[in-house]
């Protein structure tokens, strides 16, 4: 199941967030985001990047705290490095502006990828 979305229209790269019902961030929808977020960058096609939700009156619950309830601590520590370090530095170093289209909730990690945005 694809849960992140990445089109180009008119030079600007769409990146939407579909994961139902919430949004909520697991390890692959990260990995999917920095790979969206990475693929814009380097397309000099790109002039600009919408990060947005496919879901209806929902931008992104955070991190998926499910995934983490048998985890080993380590485990938690690198996927909450990988989306506040990693997904932030990969926003950062996009190079072209970016916008956040928040039609509805965003909560802790989902927060942090909006106010990244330009």
């Amino acid at each position: 199941m694809t849960t992140v979305s990445y089109e180009v229209r008119d030079s600007i790269a769409e990146i939407l967030l579909d994961s139902p019902p919430v949004n909520a961030l697991n390890e692959a929808m990260i990995d999917a985001l920095l790979q969206g977020l990475r693929r814009a960058a380097e397309d000099d096609s790109v002039r600009a990047v919408i990060l947005g939700s496919a879901v209806p009156r929902r931008f992104c619950a955070g991190l998926q705290l499910d995934s983490l309830r048998d985890a080993p601590p380590s485990r938690g520590y690198a996927l909450v490095e990988k989306l506040y370090s990693g997904l932030c530095e990969a926003q950062f170093h996009l190079g072209k502006p970016s916008i956040a289209a928040v039609g509805g909730t965003a909560r802790g990690g989902g927060m942090t990828l909006a106010i990244h945005c330009d």
